[in-house]
């Protein structure tokens, strides 16, 4: 199972909002237990390597939520 597919089952079984951002990156739009994800990861023989957590306004969440652009 690729690292991807490890992270897309384990978020989607923890009913988190997601988006996949490339082939080991997913930006996580739901509030969410790290310690929880890393358990989860591990069962599936996947390594969490970093996490950032980064402010986002309702706003900008949503559009990039529905793909769109933002002007800032």
């Amino acid at each position: 199972m690729s690292n991807v597919n490890a992270l897309v089952e384990t978020l989607d079984s923890l009913g988190s909002e997601y988006k996949v951002t490339d082939e080991n990156e997913a930006e996580i739009f739901s509030d969410i237990s790290i310690s929880e994800l890393v358990r989860e990861l591990d069962k599936s023989g996947c390594e969490l390597l970093s996490a950032k957590e980064k402010d986002e306004t309702l706003e900008s969440y949503f559009i990039n939520l529905l793909g769109g652009k933002h002007n800032e």
